[in-house]
């Protein structure tokens, strides 16, 4: 259920976020999820969760919460429920092991998988794919 108010346009919602822990700070109980071309979303704890955040800093993780999202829809803050270093049930990215495999994956344009769009479509996905990057 959402909570509107009215003057500062923002919802309270709950949350399921995914970047990386950074700034943990166990003295205030915060930090920061750095997600891909996004503000960072200030995060709050309770004591609960101190050494889980500790541990998980630096790491990409799946934040689970409440939080406050503004009109243009930015998250205002997070109060974390819960915090996993395993999101969709897969290990944690090790961005290090990523720049420094001997054998990395490469585009492959005879392996490619084509889509046949109509004009709509087409400006749907490109719409959809521009206004991400934002």
């Amino acid at each position: 259920m959402n909570k509107r108010d009215s003057h500062k346009h923002e919802v309270i919602e709950r949350v399921l976020l995914h970047g990386r822990l950074k700034n943990v700070s166990l003295r205030y109980r915060t930090a920061e999820l750095h997600r891909y071309n996004e503000k960072p979303v200030p995060l709050h704890f309770d004591a609960k969760l101190d050494h889980k955040m500790i541990r998980l800093r630096n790491k990409y993780i799946e934040v689970d919460g409440r939080g406050v999202i503004n009109a243009d829809d930015e998250w205002k803050s997070v109060h974390v429920k819960g915090a996993n270093d395993e999101p969709y049930g897969k290990k944690s990215f090790d961005l290090e092991a990523f720049r420094n495999n001997p054998n990395p994956k490469k585009f492959d344009p005879d392996n490619m998988v084509t889509i046949d769009l109509t004009d709509e479509e087409w400006e749907e996905f490109d719409r959809a794919i521009r206004e991400s990057r934002k």
